[in-house]
């Protein structure tokens, strides 16, 4: 009798132990989803930082005068306009105009021979090789919507070891201080 009751208790410590395991994963999950989502929400917190520093940036570290802020991820109604005119006279296929579409930050500046360019940036806390490629090849579809000079840039906290970015440009923009840095 006193076997069967200690059965009958590791029986029960078992199932306590598979239930506790079944909401420890739950948990886990939560969690992980929970921090895609703050994930994001710091990345878009530092993207619209960027986006407010990108041109000052661009002239102190690329020496170009007079940046304008064209286009951001937050508001591209004028690159999807010049994406639709671009559909329209056939230099770009649809798919080609939704990727450009995608960029974080186009400016329009003027370079040393006073015509008109764009610059295409990517915007991401850690530059990755994938931040390099995205804004080589949607400057590339830029200036090819456009038939203007268009210049690559990757505006980040920090990069990745290694990092080759193959002629386009990396700006370091440090992370934005709170407001108990301040004081």
């Amino acid at each position: 009798m006193r076997l069967e009751r200690i059965e009958e208790d590791i029986g029960a410590l078992k199932e306590g132990q598979a239930r506790l395991e079944e909401g420890q994963a739950r948990l886990e999950q939560k969690v992980d989803t929970v921090g895609g989502h703050v994930s994001r929400l710091t990345g878009t917190d530092y993207e619209a930082y960027a986006t407010k520093l990108a041109r000052r940036h661009i002239y102190r570290e690329m020496g170009i005068p007079g940046v304008l802020t064209f286009s951001t991820a937050a508001n591209n109604e004028r690159l999807h306009a010049l994406a639709d005119e671009a559909i329209e006279a056939g230099a770009l296929k649809e798919r080609q105009a939704a990727d450009m579409e995608r960029a974080d930050l186009v400016l329009t500046a003027r370079d040393q021979d006073s015509n008109a360019i764009y610059i295409l940036g990517e915007i991401s806390i850690t530059a990755q090789q994938d931040d390099v490629r995205r804004a080589r090849e949607r400057s590339a579809l830029l200036a090819r919507a456009t038939g203007t000079k268009t210049l690559a840039v990757v505006l980040a906290q920090a990069a990745e070891d290694n990092l080759n970015t193959d002629g386009v440009r990396l700006i370091i923009i440090p992370e934005q201080p709170r407001p108990a840095d301040h004081q």
